[in-house]
């Protein structure tokens, strides 16, 4: 029932929230209108809710996939339900915000990312399917479970082992992106995706939100690295940053330097200091090495991070924390 909250219990495999829904939900009931770029014009898809009752009709934005029922709506475009006309198996379409859309060379690069990825299939990482640049739209496999940041906003702070298991399974999807020479550029509450297997599964590689002003890097404020805001280029080291601060608000409920204020945000992840104090003693460390303000000062990757998470959480949970 579209407005009420999932609920949740444990799962062996993450020791953590698992959604009993076996839909991704949208963390509002109604979302705003979204315009596509189809072609030589703009068609509005119209107010959609999560249930798809009203407002999305069944059609094909991407050639060869049917349009089922919208999912939401954020920064970086919109997300839709789907099904492959051939198989009919489910896929999540996103369509790509107009700024996203209309910039040439974002396009260039998505689709050389999803070249990369289009036959690595990981238990921690949505597949990819398909770029389609005429309709500005990425096929992706539909992952059965709910976003990290709809558990959030229904049931605050996870529990220690559920937040360690969630940021180990983003680190294992990103070790595979950073060995394909692809940065996810955004990782975020909206791209973690705890599924109903309580397996989390990272989406939406390689597409940002977009920058919020001419000349800065695309990004969610709340999880840009340091050297983002100095408008230096997304790397492995921006990726680990942008994750670890997922984690710390998976520990706490809330970022590392919360609020929308740009000018705060800013100041804070470049010169603010990092609030170790707010976690539990087990991911100090952690969070100290993922947060530094210069990225030499971070874990060269996303495989040596794991291992100190993999330490950390044998030392402070035992060696069954998994």
């Amino acid at each position: 029932m579209v407005g009420r909250s999932p609920s949740v219990t444990f799962c062996k495999r993450t020791k953590g929230v698992l959604p009993t829904r076996s839909r991704m939900l949208s963390t509002n009931s109604t979302v705003r209108p979204f315009y596509v770029r189809n072609g030589a014009h703009t068609e509005a898809m119209g107010d959609f809710d999560a249930s798809g009752r009203r407002g999305l009709r069944s059609r094909a934005i991407v050639r060869g996939y049917t349009s089922v029922r919208g999912l939401g709506v954020d920064r970086a475009g919109a997300l839709i339900e789907g099904r492959e006309d051939l198989s009919g198996s489910p896929v999540l379409i996103r369509v790509l915000s107009p700024a996203l859309a209309a910039d040439h060379g974002f396009a260039r690069n998505l689709r050389h990312t999803v070249d990369r990825l289009r036959d690595v299939r990981h238990a921690s990482l949505a597949a990819v399917i398909t770029f389609d640049q005429q309709s500005s739209a990425v096929v992706e496999e539909l992952v059965d479970g709910v976003s990290l940041r709809h558990l959030l906003e229904v049931q605050g702070a996870l529990e220690i082992n559920a937040a360690v298991a969630l940021f180990d399974d983003c680190l294992a999807a990103l070790e595979v992106l950073h060995d394909l020479h692809v940065c996810h550029l955004d990782v975020r509450p909206e791209s973690v995706i705890v599924s109903v297997a309580g397996v989390v599964v990272l989406r939406d590689a390689g597409i940002p939100v977009p920058a919020l002003h001419p000349g800065w890097r695309s990004g969610t404020p709340q999880y840009m690295a340091p050297e983002l805001w100095a408008g230096r280029v997304q790397t492995p080291a921006t990726d680990l940053y942008a994750a670890t601060a997922v984690f710390f608000e998976a520990l706490t409920g809330w970022p590392p330097y919360p609020g929308s204020d740009l000018s705060a945000l800013g100041y804070g992840h470049q010169r603010g200091a990092i609030p170790v104090g707010s976690a539990p003693p087990l991911a100090g460390p952690l969070l100290t090495a993922g947060l530094a303000k210069d990225p030499r000062d971070r874990p060269v990757t996303a495989g040596h991070m794991r291992r100190d998470l993999d330490l950390a959480a044998r030392s402070y949970l035992g060696d069954g924390w998994r």
